[in-house]
């Protein structure tokens, strides 16, 4: 069985042998099965409390401590487990093998206790056809001399949520070591080969019933028995020392899980009709449907990439991951910020389904698109209240979304509820789906009043200002720690696109259909003065400008510090302009045709730079540019980062479930990206940009119920109308129509260009002028005074490194003083530096290093500074140096030292170029370590840079040839913002 899949086309199949160095939790993520009805954490069958488990049904919620909505976890179908001589023996090797194209999570595991061994082939599935069926096949086979072997399949009522980040162990009555325990049991049986188990939430009398047909399929009869213990429901098998140990036998378990959602109680009927149902089925007649339906699924949802194995593998998984959290139940339930993988988010739907999952879901699959907007439909009274509440008109959706749709605890006001750019982003996800589908049914029963009633929210939201300008004030834009803000231009803009889109397609649908709309409209009481103000609001709606081109992110942006860890450190997230994710580039994301290339160009070139990526989301979204754009090493940098958020647990966070948006966001890139599919609300465009390390792409979408088939090559690409009806797009700046069945063939226009050089970042001392010796001789007067021994050995230890950290070092372990006194030191041995440095002149500086800047500069390279040192300014302004300079990151906006990359890092902010884009020149280990942490490539100077890429004697060697030359024959993989967001998931940890 796992040779089989071994052997399928690669793209297809993730391995655990594969999955190098991720933990076990991060695994069970990974190995989820599901089908959009529910999804199944990959743990294994003999785990229990020791595993991050988790069976997460759509729509089902419950309530923990403090009044919180969490999922409620529903019975575990997959206890399967092995006996020997009574002991559950240990397992000695596992294996485990993901097919996306069948759905089929396979694994492998053997179990030995003395010289007996029992090996267990497993093959697990939740059906697409069928979606309250989950099915379950082992094969088992024993070695060694003869022994009582039982092999037990069961179900388990014990059900524990994860904790996450909301409780600790012994915080609350239920919260314990094996997790928060939300439910009762209300019934549990094991009687006739059936297994049946309802539990409860006490909370809110919700329920989740798992019934299973277990059978023994092959192999010679052994005898078996019924038990209930311990909260599990099992079926035992004897296998007795006088049978013959040779022999291989096959059991199957069928379940039939069925919960209470939004609206359906299906939890709470008699498990006894849910058990006939299993009496129909076996595991081969559902495996064969369940192939049959998810074939389906890929025939027409399938990415194809020739060239880039990696790529195939990301974007498929991609597809599957969403796939199988995505429901279809008339808008009962969405899609959460972690699928139903995990209980980190409590299973809230956010923003990012519009933004990141719908468009994909709109494309492969519209139906499962649709039940999103009816979701956020089926919650129109609740955000109505909720515009109420806060004395506005219309209707406001919760930033964080459950069952009700109504605001839930912790979400009453402040930051969360500063976040209105939700309701800007559910306008646009209707738009949207509309674009793509004209599913004017569901407009016309749906989609026209929810868009009315945010449109009706944001006409009494808006401020009219002495300036003759509407304003949105105190606000939180996709950034999220700038907080309280006035005027954020994603917002703002993405209302004005919303009241206009929606004002057009009014018109429309009342030109083409005048009765039905019309009374629509009087119903609502929707009055033509009412809508002359939403225009006259999207034509006077600010949008803040930080120069022409750019946007500002907020109004008084630019009067913000440039990237200041210090800052940060001292007074918290929002004190400067870094970002925590994309913002004002989403509008470039989201609406592509209100803007053009050279406006995408300069915004980016403002804020890719300034975003800290530390949200999964948001390498997407600067992919997707950056390969807009032409700039390849930008997007295959942001691409490879997104590709391996969960593949490779990149964010070290991937244990607590997957990253859907970024999941989204991965189909995003490949297909609006490098396929060039770009959806406006009266065209569809495709002016695709391969890679050029692809050889082909291939993918397909459905464009007003047609499928349109997209093939690329390196040469050109085909666009052919698979539908029955005829489909017209836009190829690049041309409109082609196709009849059904039709293809055509145009050449490819590919626009990217080579990356240069953007910036280079030098150290000070050392590389550019002479102050090591100053520091040395500073350094000294200080260890003399304080009885230390010091010297040039001592000294050369220090280089690169802050003034705090050198003076532990000349202690060399010694007991410190108290912390009054030690910086009373520090600053002794800076006020003898600053003396010093007083007498620097020109002289100071080393050979070539002016004409180096001068040349830099002429050839329009930045030149920064990263230096530990907090007289750097000084040092710049005695030695002339000052005005070749055009980027300063000294001790006073740095808390880390090399060789943390911070200095660097902060330096290429400031420039505003992304890492990769830059060289580092050090003349230190520490400093070129701390380059190449910072995502770049190290010039050293000097013998003691033996690690740099290159080395040089002096900086009279370098020239801007020889630079440019470097920056293209060298390459760093590090991903520069890996450290910083792991250090900030244990900050969250902790």
């Amino acid at each position: 069985m796992l040779q089989e899949i071994q052997e399928q086309k690669a793209g297809w199949v993730v391995r655990e042998d594969e999955l190098v160095g991720l933990n076990a939790d991060a695994l069970s993520t990974i190995f989820c099965v599901g089908n959009g009805r529910s999804c199944t954490r990959g743990t294994f069958g003999e785990e229990r409390y020791a595993a991050f488990r988790g069976v997460y049904v759509s729509g089902l919620f419950t309530r923990a401590g403090y009044g919180l909505v969490y999922y409620m976890g529903a019975p575990s179908w997959l206890p399967a487990f092995v006996l020997i001589n009574g002991e559950r023996p240990a397992c000695q090797e596992s294996s485990r093998i993901l097919d996306l194209k069948t759905g089929i999570l396979s694994r492998r595991a053997t179990f030995s206790t003395g010289k007996v061994s029992v090996t267990v082939d497993e093959e697990r599935f939740a059906s697409f056809e069928e979606p309250n069926l989950l099915c379950q096949r082992l094969s088992v086979s024993i070695e060694g001399p003869t022994a009582n072997v039982d092999f037990v399949l069961g179900i388990d009522a014990d059900v524990h949520n994860h904790a996450a980040k909301y409780f600790k162990p012994g915080q609350l009555p239920n919260c314990t070591e094996a997790g928060l325990k939300l439910t009762k049991i209300e019934t549990l049986e094991a009687v006739r080969h059936r297994l049946h188990a309802v539990i409860y939430s006490p909370q809110t009398g919700q329920h989740a019933s798992l019934n299973a047909a277990v059978r023994q399929i092959a192999g010679p009869r052994i005898p078996h028995e019924y038990r209930v213990d311990d909260g599990m429901a099992m079926m035992c098998y004897h296998i007795l020392p006088e049978g013959d140990p040779t022999q291989s036998y096959v059991f199957e378990k069928i379940c039939v899980l069925t919960a209470d959602i939004h609206g359906v109680e299906e939890g709470r009927r008699d498990g006894a009709r849910h058990f006939a149902h299993l009496a129909t089925h076996n595991y081969e007649l559902a495996r064969c449907e369940h192939l049959a339906a998810i074939g389906r699924f890929w025939s027409t949802a399938d990415v194809e990439i020739a060239g880039d194995p990696s790529a195939q593998l990301a974007v498929r998984y991609a597809l599957w991951a969403t796939r199988i959290a995505a429901p279809d139940d008339n808008g009962a339930s969405s899609i959460g910020a972690k699928n139903l993988t995990g209980d980190w988010y409590r299973g809230a739907n956010f923003w990012d389904m519009e933004m990141f999952q719908l468009p994909m879901l709109t494309a492969i699959a519209p139906e499962r698109a649709r039940n999103h907007i009816l979701y956020r439909a089926n919650r129109l009274h609740s955000a109505r209240t909720l515009a109420a509440q806060d004395g506005y008109c219309g209707a406001r959706y919760t930033w964080q979304s459950y069952g009700s749709g109504l605001e839930e605890p912790p979400v009453f006001g402040g930051f969360l509820y500063m976040q209105q750019h939700l309701n800007a982003a559910v306008g646009w996800g209707i738009l949207h789906y509309y674009a793509l589908t004209h599913d004017y049914d569901l407009m016309l029963h749906h989609g026209l009043e929810t868009l009315c009633e945010l449109n009706r929210f944001w006409a009494s939201r808006v401020r009219e200002g002495d300036d003759g300008e509407y304003h949105i004030d105190l606000v939180c834009g996709p950034d999220e720690i700038h907080q309280g803000i006035d005027d954020n231009a994603y917002t703002n803009r993405m209302v004005i696109h919303v009241l206009r889109e929606s004002l057009q397609l009014l018109d429309k649908f009342l030109a083409y259909d005048h009765k039905r709309v019309s009374r629509l409209l009087e119903k609502m009481g929707l009055s033509d003065d009412e809508r002359a103000r939403w225009a006259d609001i999207a034509d006077r709606l600010h949008v803040p400008m930080l120069r022409s081109g750019v946007m500002a992110q907020f109004a008084g942006f630019a009067d913000y510090a440039e990237p200041n860890e210090r800052l940060v450190a001292d007074e918290g997230h929002g004190k400067d302009k870094t970002n925590k994710q994309a913002d004002t580039l989403l509008l470039f994301q989201t609406i592509p045709g209100a803007f053009t290339q050279g406006q995408l160009a300069d915004n980016y070139a403002e804020y890719a730079p300034l975003c800290n990526q530390t949200s999964s989301l948001s390498f997407c979204t600067h992919a997707l540019l950056a390969a807009r754009l032409g700039r390849m090493r930008d997007a295959s940098k942001y691409f490879a980062s997104a590709a391996g958020v969960d593949l490779a647990d990149q964010m070290g966070n991937t244990c607590h479930g997957i990253h859907g948006a970024g999941e989204g966001g991965i189909w995003q890139v490949v297909v609006q990206g490098y396929g060039g599919l770009r959806v406006d609300l009266d065209a569809v465009t495709i002016a695709p940009q391969l890679p050029p390390t692809w050889e082909s792409l291939a993918y397909r979408f459905f464009w007003q119920g047609q499928c349109v088939a997209v093939a690329v090559t390196q040469q050109e690409f085909t666009i052919e109308n698979m539908g029955t009806c005829p489909v017209e797009l836009q190829v690049n700046d041309t409109k082609c129509s196709w009849q059904p069945g039709e293809k055509q063939t145009f050449p490819l226009e590919v626009a990217w260009a080579e990356q240069e050089l953007e910036a280079v970042i030098f150290d000070l001392d050392g590389v550019l002028v002479r102050t090591d010796h100053l520091h040395y001789q500073a350094w000294k007067v200080l260890a003399d005074e304080l009885g230390l021994p010091f010297d040039e050995t001592v000294n050369h230890q220090l280089r690169g490194v802050s003034r705090e950290e050198s003076l532990r070092r000349i202690y060399a372990g010694r007991p410190l003083p108290s912390a009054e006194d030690f910086a009373e030191q520090c600053a002794r041995k800076n006020k003898h530096y600053v003396e010093l440095v007083q007498a620097m002149s020109p002289a100071d500086v080393l050979p070539g290093a002016i004409e180096l800047l001068q040349q830099l500069r002429q050839a329009g390279i930045k030149c920064a500074l990263a230096s530990a040192s907090k007289n750097a300014a000084v040092v710049l302004e005695k030695t002339g140096m000052g005005e070749y300079i055009d980027v300063v990151v000294d001790g006073s906006v740095v808390t880390e030292s090399k060789p943390d990359p911070q200095g660097f890092y902060l330096a290429a902010q400031r420039a505003r170029v992304l890492p990769w884009n830059c060289l580092g020149v050090e003349d230190a280990e520490a400093g070129v370590e701390a380059i190449h942490r910072a995502g770049m490539v190290a010039v050293g100077i000097g013998a003691q840079t033996s690690e740099a890429e290159v080395q040089f004697t002096g900086v009279d060697e370098l020239n801007v040839v020889k630079l440019r030359e470097i920056f293209h024959k060298y390459q760093n993989e590090t991903n520069p913002y890996l450290e910083r967001n792991i250090a900030k998931f244990k900050g969250e940890m902790s």
